[in-house]
């Protein structure tokens, strides 16, 4: 029970809870515990977001699919994965999670969390500041400014479209296809981009733009 308590615990819709109300939830709630091996689909995008997913140890890969560009980007445990997926109007994963490496997490099912978890109030408040934050965050990356040179527009659009500032980032799309979604030419991104590379900040190859570390970038401009 204590190692289950301890490891549980660290999940941010039971921060707070004390351990009388978490061995109720024991009681009520089957936690699945599962592990995958690296190349495994945990969640796949557009699928219909029916369980809450805990990432306990390990890494994934996050693809994200759109019109003019797929986007990878790394995310490791602890991590709760799109909780705000698992209700609303489209009530689907906004990405793929596909597993790196030999990885651990576990599933609740979603009538689970509505009709036993959300019995706490402490439960409701940390879900409320998650799903709050999550939109706070969305808001602030519409204010930010979108920039005045090719580079600048090119680190706002990242800042926009990335999950987190901080990791590995790979980007399949055409040079085209980010010029017209900055309003630039393809000979500015191509210059612009060329220029990172020779910094080491960027790796590309044809259709293939990878970033080993977004938060090289300065986005200081961001700020202002």
């Amino acid at each position: 029970m204590n190692s289950t308590y301890d490891l549980l615990r660290l999940m941010p819709l039971l921060q707070g809870i004390s351990f009388e109300d978490f061995t109720r939830i024991l009681e009520k709630c089957p936690f699945d515990f599962r592990k995958v091996e690296a190349g495994e689909v945990v969640a796949r995008q557009g699928d219909t977001c029916q369980e809450l997913l805990y990432l306990i140890k390990g890494t994934f890969s996050v693809t994200t699919e759109r019109e003019k560009f797929t986007m990878e980007e790394q995310v490791s445990g602890p991590l709760l994965i799109e909780p705000y997926s698992l209700m609303g109007y489209s009530g689907s994963y906004v990405s793929t999670y596909r597993a790196e490496e030999a990885s651990s997490f576990f599933a609740l099912r979603k009538g689970e969390v509505l009709d036993h978890l959300c019995d706490y109030p402490i439960v409701r408040m940390n879900l409320l500041n998650i799903l709050s934050r999550r939109a706070q965050v969305l808001g602030e990356k519409l204010l930010c400014p979108v920039g005045h040179t090719t580079e600048e527009k090119i680190k706002s659009w990242l800042y926009r479209v990335c999950n987190t500032l901080e990791g590995r980032k790979v980007f399949y799309m055409r040079m085209e296809d980010l010029g017209a979604l900055i309003s630039e030419t393809r000979l500015s991104i191509s210059r612009t981009l060329n220029g990172w590379r020779i910094a080491g900040l960027v790796q590309t190859s044809r259709r293939r733009l990878e970033i080993p570390a977004l938060e090289e970038l300065d986005y200081r401009f961001l700020k202002k």
